[in-house]
């Protein structure tokens, strides 16, 4: 049965379960080692006990001893020795008495002794007041060693008793420690135990289920089929409800895009083609010659509708490059051919700027890559050179033949691209300004589009730019990225027709 818990109630039961668990098993050490310690304080007692009554039997004998020499003698110092004897028995028949009253108030084990103390000093008051009169043959008398013999008795049996107890206490002692090393042993292995249990209740309710959305994240990226549903109502199963919905909503616009693409392709690329043709037709007079201002009106439209084509251009590479279906056919191809190509097919865009155009002279360096994106990247840039460069200025087309690359470079002197802007330019619907007239706005694509297909050649390109100066547009291309073979594909260059 699965607990259908919110990821904060999880939190609390990670928290709280550990934190009570802690909490008994520190209650239950602090009771453990207060019973530990109170057995060491009784073994110490019982051992007090025992030491005092050993104390109170010595006394006995040294004050019937006084008593007896004093008699016989008449030396004044037994006569002090029994009266300091005397006077230290009750003190220490009292400290014995606390010290059993301590370790059970209702143990009468003492009370035979207090009594035979009490005898005991009785006869022991009637052995000096016989000492004092004379009578020498009373202090040995059959009585007089019978009460003092009872006395001892007393003593030696509570004595034994106490050492009955003091044997049994360390192994009490020993009991409580091992109690106490038991429960650490215990204890430790049930927070172990418990550590893991929550730590996989929390992979099963939590992790594995973060884990499908992860993967879920690596499929929508890959257009793959996202796993099934977590399920819950937690805030996971609440994301990856809204995760799915997401992708049926990326699915469909999809759908959407690619009827769009398809629309664009047929129904506008294919009338815009035949009326461009329509258009250049008239303007070369076929159907006749036309008035300086039909002419002029219509190089407008002509413009226009080739405007229109190169966007619907762009943005079908763009689906292409989205699609996976962007491929690249290599060869060798001279340099001078692909830059020929070019400038041949802005020389009418560059006329009318009013914008030359400078090359290096034709030799036979070859680059090993797609001839036709390579000539699109370099038509885009030089288109983009053209557009933003001043009247009577000149575009500079040139390259470098590395030992391990090879850098291509157009530059312009025109007003530049603000700082903060050079890595912007070659995204998706980033132009440089908003300022500049209609004829120079694009589509945002061209940049995009040459970044793409320098990536596919595995190659990097930038701008090197100063506001104000005019910038320089590279793209390099490596050449460890082809490995020659004994079947290269034939080579393009200038003497082809």
């Amino acid at each position: 049965m699965r607990l259908d818990l919110k990821l904060s109630h999880k939190g609390l039961i990670l928290v709280i379960i550990p934190v009570v668990f802690e909490l008994i098993f520190i209650g239950v050490l602090v009771k453990l080692l207060q019973e530990a310690e109170h057995q060491v304080w009784l073994e110490n007692k019982v051992k007090t006990i025992a030491v005092e009554s050993h104390e109170l039997t010595k006394l006995f004998y040294d004050v019937g001893s006084a008593v007896v020499l004093y008699g016989v003698t008449r030396n004044k110092a037994f006569l002090t020795r029994y009266e300091d004897g005397m006077a230290q028995i009750p003190d220490q028949v009292t400290s014995i008495k606390k010290s059993v009253h301590e370790l059970n108030p209702v143990d009468r084990s003492f009370a035979p002794v207090e009594t035979a103390t009490f005898n005991g000093l009785e006869s022991l008051r009637q052995m000096r007041a016989k000492a004092e009169l004379g009578d020498t043959r009373a202090l040995f008398s059959r009585d007089a060693r019978a009460i003092l013999q009872e006395y001892v008795n007393v003593i030696t049996q509570f004595v034994e008793q106490q050492k009955e107890i003091e044997n049994q206490a360390p192994e009490k002692t020993a009991a409580s420690r091992r109690n106490v090393i038991f429960w650490l042993g215990g204890g430790l292995f049930v927070n172990i135990a418990m550590g893991f249990a929550l730590a996989q209740f929390f992979n099963m309710g939590t992790t594995r289920r973060l884990n499908v959305l992860m993967d879920n994240t690596t499929k929508l990226a890959k257009r793959q089929v996202l796993n099934p549903p977590v399920g819950g109502s937690d805030e996971i199963a609440h994301l990856d409800r809204i995760f799915h919905e997401m992708a049926n909503a990326l699915d469909e616009s999809a759908k959407r895009k690619q009827e769009l693409v398809s629309m664009v392709s047929h129904d506008l690329r294919t009338p815009l083609m035949s009326m461009q043709v329509s258009l250049e037709l008239l303007s070369a007079g076929a159907m006749g010659q036309l008035p300086d201002q039909a002419r002029k009106e219509l190089s407008v439209a002509e413009y226009n509708a080739t405007r229109l084509i190169h966007l619907i251009n762009d943005l079908l590479d763009i689906d292409k490059m989205e699609a996976g279906k962007f491929e690249l056919v290599c060869r060798y191809s001279e340099i001078g051919y692909i830059f020929e190509r070019c400038v041949r097919s802005v020389r009418a865009f560059a006329d009318r700027h009013q914008v030359a155009i400078a090359m290096p002279d034709d030799d036979d360096t070859k680059i090993f890559a797609d001839p036709d994106r390579l000539a699109q990247v370099i038509t885009n840039l030089l288109s983009n050179a053209i557009k933003f460069s001043p009247a009577g200025s000149e575009v500079m087309m040139t390259y470098e033949d590395l030992p391990d690359a090879t850098i291509v470079k157009i530059i312009d002197h025109g007003s530049g691209i603000p700082k903060g802007f050079e890595q912007k330019i070659f995204e998706r619907f980033q132009q440089v300004s908003a300022k500049d007239a209609n004829e120079k706005k694009g589509s945002g694509l061209g940049l995009a589009i040459c970044k793409a297909i320098i990536d596919a050649h595995e190659g990097t390109i930038g701008v090197d730019s100063k506001e104000g100066e005019g910038s320089t547009f590279w793209f390099r291309l490596p050449k460890e990225r082809y490995s020659p073979t004994p079947q290269e594909p034939q080579s393009e260059s200038a003497s082809q027709p």
